[in-house]
């Protein structure tokens, strides 16, 4: 920084010279010498980059030269220029090991093959930073393409949702009505979930029925679960059960022992709609759950804390509180939801909520059926 309030930026070639009355200045376009005495301040800013720069130059083009200048740019993190003299001493003397090893050569059947020739000879490609097999790049860009799709679907779901509420609106219906690309299912899950208006809701629902993609069925067995309005639950079950695809019962079993005791009812009502046998059993099982709660008591109220809150066993529930004494509470549920299923699925109701009673009868009716299937076989 100059007296004046100039500036001149370089290379400080002579900073170790403290007798000199001068500054050596390197520059891009040469070097000057500036007196000290023009000078109010010198501020540091040493660049690795703008460094090499100085003194590259400076090393004679030979081996060991090239070397030096080699170890001095590793030192310094400067691959890049690095790798250039370590070229240039292969251009001097191609059998230089170090500068071979250093460049990531192998020697290997009396040949040096360098690493991205052995990664190239096993079917690797570079690709996006990194060294990858043609089959990952392969799902790579299919999985890039995809999230493209999805994203496309939107940005276009939002244009059509907006024209519902203008004097296109019916152009917008018929164009949300006509979508049977599986790539729009998370836009409309997720419009779904945010989308305040009913009619614009179960629209949707009928739009992922219409689609009927595994994708699509899947976000319609949650809704018919966990939406929280009761008309959106019944309509997405409705569209399930038209689809009725092979299995799905598989994932409302599964919800049979969940802990939140409302997706138990909820997933025993889809049971008993679908009609599928084969949730005889896990339905007995769900008659009566008993799920565990921590209670906390102490402050100025009590609070609850459970792996599903209180709230979704049928009571009210807060956050975790501090100070007081905790304890678990134990509580049990009489499904209602799981013994209707069981009375649409068994043709009859009258064990109640005896679970032992239950099984011995559905022990007896499997054992029989088992007998008639026998006798069939053998009749064949």
């Amino acid at each position: 920084m100059l007296h004046h309030g100039g500036k001149i930026e370089g290379a400080l070639l002579n900073r170790h010279e403290h007798a000199s009355t001068v500054y050596r200045i390197g520059t891009r376009g040469g070097h000057i010498e500036l007196a000290k005495d023009r000078v109010a301040d010198v501020i540091v800013q040493l660049s690795d980059q703008f460094e090499y720069e100085q003194v590259a130059p400076t090393y004679a083009d030979t081996i060991q030269a090239q070397w030096a200048l080699a170890e001095w740019c590793r030192e310094r993190n400067l691959r890049n220029a690095r790798e250039v003299h370590l070229r240039r001493i292969l251009e001097l003397d191609s059998d230089h090991v170090p500068a071979r090893l250093g460049l990531g050569y192998m020697h290997v059947g009396g040949k040096w093959v360098t690493r991205e020739k052995r990664l190239q000879d096993a079917g690797y490609e570079f690709y996006r930073g990194r060294w990858r097999l043609v089959q990952e790049i392969e799902l790579l860009e299919r999985s890039s393409k995809l999230q493209q799709n999805q994203n496309e679907w939107r940005a276009k779901l939002k244009r059509m949702r907006l024209g519902l509420a203008t004097d296109t609106a019916s152009k917008s219906y018929q164009q949300i009505t006509a979508i049977r690309d599986p790539h729009a299912v998370p836009a409309i899950t997720d419009a779904l979930r945010s989308e305040p208006n009913q009619n614009v809701r179960l629209l949707y629902v009928e739009v992922l029925g219409a689609i009927g993609a595994e994708q699509a069925i899947q976000s319609l067995v949650v809704l018919s679960v966990d939406d929280a309005d009761a008309e959106i639950r019944m309509a997405a079950l409705e569209q399930v059960e038209r689809l009725d695809p092979p299995g799905v019962a598989i994932g409302y079993i599964g919800l049979l022992r969940n802990e939140n005791n409302r997706r138990v009812n909820a997933a025993a009502f889809a049971l008993g709609r679908l009609g599928d046998h084969s949730a005889i059993g896990p339905l007995i099982e769900a008659l009566v759950t008993v799920h565990e709660y921590v209670v906390r008591h102490g402050g100025s109220t009590d609070a609850v804390s459970s792996s599903f809150g209180k709230d979704d066993a049928g009571g009210s529930g807060s956050s975790f509180m501090a100070g007081g004494r905790t304890e678990i509470v134990r509580e049990t549920f009489y499904n209602q939801d799981v013994l209707t299923a069981l009375g649409r699925l068994t043709a009859t109701a009258g064990f109640g909520f005896d679970q032992h009673a239950w099984r011995n009868w559905y022990a007896i009716e499997r054992s029989r059926l088992q007998t008639i299937d026998t006798r069939r076989d053998s009749n064949q």
